[in-house]
């Protein structure tokens, strides 16, 4: 075997500790990188856990508050809605709002009808008024309609202009006023 000089060897040795160190540097830098995802599955799983054990009654009472809220805001909306026998006093109504607005009534008919939306019958009163004024009267008629009924749908509005200054501008309104539903 050739002998090496002992400038070689300690190049050798340099070498091979060279290559150990880099070696060794590769695989801590590997654990440093898996040590970090470690910790943030773990701080998830610690996550998760807080969540899990949160205490069951407490989501119980939570839900049991909402759900006595939302049955009262649905007999709230099932009040609003009138029973098939107050036809007189929502007609009557309707003159009322007509009366605020300085509008006459000159013909009104209604009839009662079914309609059906998503499955559900209701009882539904459709009428269709007829009237006299001015047309920004009767925009504010149907503003008025819109609010102080609120089971009421337009379904259409006509208005006409009068052709001279001593005849009153006429309108046409249709709506139907949704009732108590049919069980």
């Amino acid at each position: 075997m050739p002998k090496i000089s002992k400038v070689s060897q300690l190049i050798l040795i340099l070498g091979i500790l060279l290559i150990a160190f880099i070696g060794m540097f590769m695989v801590w830098r590997g654990q440093a990188g898996a040590t970090e995802s470690l910790k943030q599955n773990l701080e998830q799983a610690r996550s998760t856990q807080t969540k899990l054990t949160q205490s069951p009654p407490a989501k119980a009472a939570d839900l049991e508050s909402r759900i006595g809220t939302v049955e009262a805001e649905l007999q709230t909306m099932k009040a609003s809605f009138p029973e098939p026998d107050q036809s007189l006093e929502i007609t009557e109504n309707l003159f009322n709002l007509a009366k605020q607005c300085d509008l006459e009534v000159t013909d009104m008919a209604t009839t009662l009808i079914k309609k059906r939306i998503d499955k559900v019958e209701y009882q539904v009163l459709n009428l269709e008024v007829t009237l006299e004024g001015d047309v920004a009267s009767m925009v504010g008629f149907v503003d008025k309609v819109k609010t102080e009924l609120p089971t009421a749908e337009i379904t259409s509005v006509s208005l006409n202009k009068a052709e001279t200054v001593e005849e009153l501008d006429t309108g046409e309104v249709e709506l139907y006023i949704y009732l108590k539903r049919m069980d």
